[in-house]
């Protein structure tokens, strides 16, 4: 608290309370070269809003395309960003089961 010349209190401001302080998004593109950066990036823009440490898994669930090559750079241009491959489409619990546990807090993408 600070005391301004007129004895008026102030007080610093506080950061807001995060809503999840521990997050890990998962997005399982397959053949999805042409939106994947768009989607990562606007993700990691969102958590950065909403929660304190976050990662977002990107899971390239067997694409023939450069999917994998672009969730590869992502990784390798932000620390937050994680890239899994399947070799062949595995479905929804093809790598996500051993990724999360608790206490993370999961959306996905």
């Amino acid at each position: 608290m600070q005391i301004t010349a007129l004895g008026e209190r102030t007080f610093p401001a506080q950061r807001p309370r995060l809503l999840f302080p521990r997050f890990r998004s998962l997005c399982r593109p397959a053949n999805e070269q042409a939106t994947l950066a768009e989607v990562v990036e606007w993700t990691i823009a969102e958590l950065k809003q909403s929660t304190g440490t976050f990662e977002v898994i990107v899971v390239d669930d067997g694409s023939t395309d450069r999917t994998g090559q672009i969730a590869d750079y992502l990784a390798r241009k932000d620390s937050r960003v994680r890239a899994l491959h399947n070799p062949a489409p595995s479905g929804f619990g093809g790598l996500s089961t051993p990724v999360f546990r608790p206490p993370d807090t999961i959306l996905s993408v």
